[in-house]
């Protein structure tokens, strides 16, 4: 069995530098110095890869196939992967800046890693539900695949004499000729 990708790890990136830019916010400073000039390129890229594993997450679930992702069911499990990683990735960013990560910069991580957690289990019921739907719309079309194909092929006995045009073929029954 193949091990599926996690989406949490694509919801950290984004959502590490959405509570980076918060946490800048609310200290009343700004990302326009030189050393913030990633952040825009950055979660942009992330964005793009998050955005493309959902939707080829969703167009795989609607085709019936297995899921390449793998989706927590939990808030608590997902908050405790999602929290610590998004902490520690944090206080990486600020340090490679120079800065000393601070207080109100991990409360918007926890912030931020918060609102990642519930998108990340709206996704996931989404998820089930295309699931559910895709079952239900190839089990009706198998239903209606018999039923038309019934319509077709007779279960009623036939005839004896057509029984025998059919498999003789009609060509072979001619009209006898006249009688004088």
């Amino acid at each position: 069995m193949r091990q599926r990708f996690a989406l949490w790890w694509c919801a950290v990136l984004p959502s590490t530098l959405l509570g980076h830019v918060f946490a800048y916010a609310l200290g009343g400073r700004t990302l326009a110095d030189a050393q913030h000039a990633y952040v825009a390129p950055l979660l942009e890229l992330s964005l793009v890869a998050l955005t493309a594993l959902v939707g080829g997450s969703i167009v795989a679930a609607l085709l019936r196939s297995r899921r390449f992702l793998a989706l927590e069911q939990s808030l608590g499990a997902l908050l405790v992967r999602l929290v610590p990683a998004q902490m520690l990735l944090y206080a990486l960013l600020e340090r490679a800046e120079g800065n000393t990560p601070t207080a109100a910069g991990f409360a918007a991580q926890l912030a931020t890693a918060l609102l990642a957690t519930l998108a990340l289990l709206t996704f996931a019921r989404l998820l089930e539900g295309c699931e559910r739907a895709a079952d239900a719309a190839v089990s009706f079309v198998e239903r209606e695949r018999r039923a038309l194909v019934s319509l077709f092929v007779s279960r009623a006995p036939c005839v004896r004499a057509h029984a025998l045009a059919v498999r003789a073929g009609s060509a072979r029954f001619q009209r006898p000729p006249p009688v004088r």
